[in-house]
């Protein structure tokens, strides 16, 4: 009869630990984390998805020559927010962008867009004073202005990104200050913004590159209110509200090997009492 309740025990004991090591092996598997922005599926910027931007940056611009919404970076502060976005899988990004005839970038305090981790690089002032603690990704210079204004003459900025950062990204602009000229010729302190129609995040293993160079005119396009066409697609995307979460903790097998040894391990144990008891 011990002999028998001795095996009863025995049993349980090998099925208690089987069910933890069991469990253990599977903690921590979870579901991807999905990212919401406003990127489609070609990772081009949904202008018309943005719902979190500064008052007026997400707007029209026919009389400039513009076709459908772009992004309007004429005021200190001007932000748009993309969304949450996984960096590490990007290369670059590209942006198509137009600007003034007479306008001057890279002045005394030099002017350009950038990518930042929690909004604006400028106050929303008269001065538009530097914000303390702004977090910038990366940047990317202007070319100035060549006469050929707004879509008329449209030009591309690019770039680079080195960064594994995951989480929200914002697309700001510093506006800067230089000596110019207005458009009567008159002497004046510049402060120049920019319109942009495109922004393309470049996939890392991507067959095609990125721009070569900086500052580069774009290439002829319909982009007139004659004869264009929307320059980016709609995507039903909505702009986040939490933060992302850290990735699944994949299982390595780790647990299942424990499980058994210890299962094992019990089995020989029960073997060399019983063997004593008989």
């Amino acid at each position: 009869m011990k002999r028998i309740l001795s095996l009863i025990m025995i049993a349980a004991l090998v099925f208690s630990m089987t069910a933890v090591f069991s469990v253990s092996a599977e903690e921590g598997a979870t579901e991807e984390t999905v990212l919401e922005n406003v990127l489609t599926e070609d990772n081009l910027v949904d202008i018309d998805a943005i719902t979190d931007a500064t008052e007026g940056v997400v707007a029209t611009f026919e009389e400039a020559g513009y076709v459908g919404n772009v992004m309007k970076f004429m005021m200190y502060g001007d932000t748009v927010y993309l969304g949450e976005i996984d960096l590490s899988k990007y290369s670059s990004v590209d942006f198509i962008y137009g600007c003034d005839m007479a306008a001057i970038f890279n002045g005394n305090k030099p002017g350009y867009i950038c990518l930042t981790k929690n909004g604006p690089v400028q106050e929303n002032s008269e001065k538009g004073s530097a914000i303390d603690g702004a977090e910038i990704i990366a940047t990317a210079e202007l070319m100035d202005g060549d006469g050929a204004p707004w879509a008329s003459g449209e030009k591309y900025a690019f770039v680079d990104l080195e960064t594994d950062y995951c989480g929200p990204v914002y697309l700001t602009m510093n506006i800067g200050r230089a000596k110019g000229t207005d458009a009567e010729g008159k002497s004046v302190i510049r402060k120049d913004g920019i319109v942009i129609s495109e922004v393309a995040f470049i996939e890392k293993d991507d067959e095609g590159s990125s721009s070569t160079e900086n500052e580069t005119e774009a290439p002829a396009t319909d982009n007139t209110a004659a004869t264009a066409t929307p320059v980016v697609t709609v995507a039903p995307t909505v702009a986040p509200t939490t933060a992302p979460t850290e990735a699944p903790v994949e299982d390595s097998g780790c647990g299942s090997i424990v499980g058994g040894a210890g299962v094992v391990a019990v089995i020989a144990a029960a073997f060399v009492f019983l063997k004593k008891r008989g």
